[in-house]
């Protein structure tokens, strides 16, 4: 593939165009040939209808009003794992730089296992912005995927393993364990192989994309190299105050009055605006336990270019956009410098009496930084006028050991990957500490919480009379939606730089932050259903104590104060209160996860994911 055509993307993944024939020829040897693929006429007609495009300046436009899945994806770090109850056998190993006839334990059997990750949304291009209509954000998404997995011996070419995995209607990410078949330590002893992933992805609408995820190299010693590492543990980003489920909530750009409400509060969002971008903080620390087996005699960050490998910074991504990069860890530095500068600003310490690593990830603070964590950000206002967005950290960096001569060699180099996977009860993930001897380690999502009332807004309280957000302290008494009466213990406070003003015909008016959550009623909600104040149109219908309003006009105005919600006492669900003459949410309704209605595929959608099912269920082409 030449390299002007590479898919730029922080994984390294090749995104296959459907109107390049070169593109396509490689699809079809990569997923059978012609003849194997000339018996799902459904697929075929699928990549024809997202071929069918006229291009303009900086966008596709689709002939079939598809928007084409947006595919991004890894395959972490491949390890090798022994297969048996225990330490199958004791072998003598004659190596370079040891001692003849030294006694290791090694595995009669062995696999290899990796994490391959896939994220995955719906965008006409790659520019797409954050925002979308209400009607995209309410529909349930629909994905069908299937991979294709194979491991080839670099010697001589032959595919040692070849399987299909299917999946559907997981349209935010793909993390599943790969484990080829057992093999005997013989046929791997001294080769080195390689892992690729192929992927193809069917959207609702019938629109298919196709993408190659960058190859893994593992290489099997003469003889089984146990691991320097013991354990990894993630101290941040992770629950704080005794929390043990959910996502990891992160309250940008608010304070707390009272009990803390998110595992992190704070950031003035005033100050963390920067042009048209905001910026944020996620920090990223952890310990390394050691296994000293040889003597350790220096540990560090490497580069994150090592050999033929390379090795994806820290970054957060964002579904719903397209799988957008929103932040990356030293967006601006150069994978081959950034493991030295983390070096070099001690972002790594080693314990050599507790063989002990720490890490924290900062960056050396420089003009314009807000602080060690300061990532570099690409969401616009947009991205706030929502009340909370869901996004995946993926953090990874390299950590070289020096030791003393082991297995021929005094280097051993490890990825750390620190993947965000949601709670699947199907398949119990352990958080925060990888296994032994594990690269990987798994925290929940990260869960960016926003929108306030403005500080003049007046709220209806028990004894019928008003008062402003700004004068609301623990202990009032509020009626909400449903006739009962709560009583206030906590409230949230930020600043905002801008407003979002609502007027509706019946001359009432309203100041909230765009990711405030108000009750719109349609046709689908006669009763009301939850609407961010930054979606809402004019002609929309607000619920009010009286009726219905019907809005005249949403304008987006400069405010730069203070902003408040509040929380009530013994409440984790949302509740409306009386705010300016309209139903308003709480904190819990503003930051309530979205339900979003099922699916509705055509015809021709269901036929192709049909058949999608049976070309996942077919023997791998040889």
């Amino acid at each position: 593939m030449k390299k002007t055509k590479e898919y730029q993307s922080p994984t390294g993944a090749y995104r296959y165009d459907f109107t390049d024939a070169e593109d396509y020829q490689k699809f079809v040897h990569i997923f059978g040939g012609e003849a194997q693929l000339g018996e799902y006429p459904q697929i075929q007609k699928a990549i024809a209808k997202t071929a069918s495009v006229s291009v303009s300046p900086g966008q596709k436009v689709y002939a079939n009003n598809a928007s084409e899945p947006m595919l991004e994806g890894s395959i972490a770090e491949i390890r090798a794992v022994g297969v048996g109850e225990g330490r199958a056998e004791t072998r003598s190993i004659s190596a370079q730089s040891m001692t003849e006839n030294v006694q290791e334990e090694i595995y009669g059997l062995y696999r290899m296992v990796t994490e391959v990750e896939i994220s995955c949304a719906n965008a006409t291009n790659a520019n797409m912005p954050v925002t979308l209509s209400s009607e995209q954000e309410e529909e349930q998404d629909s994905m069908a995927y299937c991979l294709l997995v194979k491991v080839q011996d670099d010697s001589t070419g032959t595919y040692i393993y070849q399987t299909k995995l299917y999946y559907e209607n997981e349209p935010m990410r793909l993390l599943d364990e790969v484990s080829t078949s057992m093999f005997p330590y013989e046929k791997l002893a001294g080769r080195s192989f390689t892992m690729t992933v192929d992927a193809l992805c069917e959207a609702k609408d019938g629109a298919f994309a196709a993408v190659s995820l960058a190859p893994r190299k593992i290489k099997f010693a003469k003889a089984v190299a146990q691991s320097f590492i013991n354990k990894i543990t993630i101290t941040d980003p992770r629950w704080q105050n005794g929390k043990r489920q959910g996502s990891i909530v992160f309250l940008y750009g608010r304070n707390s009055i009272g009990s803390v409400q998110g595992d992190y509060v704070g950031g003035n969002y005033l100050l963390n605006v920067k042009g048209n971008n905001l910026r944020t903080i996620i920090p990223i620390k952890g310990t390394i336990e050691l296994n000293p087996f040889k003597k350790i005699t220096s540990v560090s960050i490497d580069s994150y270019k090592v050999g033929n490998g390379k090795f994806p910074k820290s970054y957060l991504d964002y579904y719903v956009s397209g799988g957008k990069v929103i932040a990356e860890h030293g967006g601006g530095i150069k994978l081959e410098d950034l493991g030295g500068i983390l070096q070099k600003n001690g972002d790594l310490t080693y314990d050599s009496k507790s063989n002990k690593v720490s890490f924290d990830l900062k960056l050396p603070l420089k003009s314009g930084m807000l602080g060690p964590y300061d990532w570099d950000y690409s969401l616009s206002h947009a991205f706030l006028n929502d009340s909370s967005h869901t996004c995946y950290l993926n953090g990874c960096f390299v950590l070289r050991i020096e030791h003393e001569p082991y297995m021929g060699t005094t280097i051993d180099q490890y990825a750390i990957y620190i993947y965000s996977v949601p709670q699947d009860p199907r398949y119990p993930i352990v958080y925060y500490e990888s296994g032994k001897g594990e690269t990987n380690v798994f925290i929940p999502p990260i869960a960016i919480y926003w929108g306030c009332f403005a500080k003049d807004t007046q709220i209806k309280m028990a004894d019928g009379s008003t008062k402003q957000a700004d004068q609301i302290k623990a202990g009032d008494r509020i009626p909400v939606l449903g006739g009962r009466t709560l009583t206030v213990t906590n409230i949230l406070t930020g600043e905002d730089p801008q407003i979002i003003r609502i007027m509706t015909k019946d001359g009432k008016r309203i100041r909230v932050s765009g990711g405030h959550a108000m009750l719109a009623v349609d046709e689908t909600a006669p009763n009301g259903r939850r609407v961010a104040a930054g979606r809402l149109q004019a002609g929309d219908r607000l619920m009010t104590p009286d009726g219905v309003s019907v809005i005249s006009e949403v304008v987006t105005e400069p405010y730069n104060d203070v902003v408040y919600n509040f929380v009530f006492e013994g409440e984790e669900n949302p509740n409306y209160i009386e705010a300016d003459g309209f139903w308003s949410g709480d904190f819990y309704a503003q930051n309530r996860k979205r339900e979003k209605k099922p699916a509705q595929l055509t015809e021709e959608a269901i036929a192709l994911r049909d058949e999608l099912r049976k070309f996942a269920q077919a023997p791998v082409a040889e």
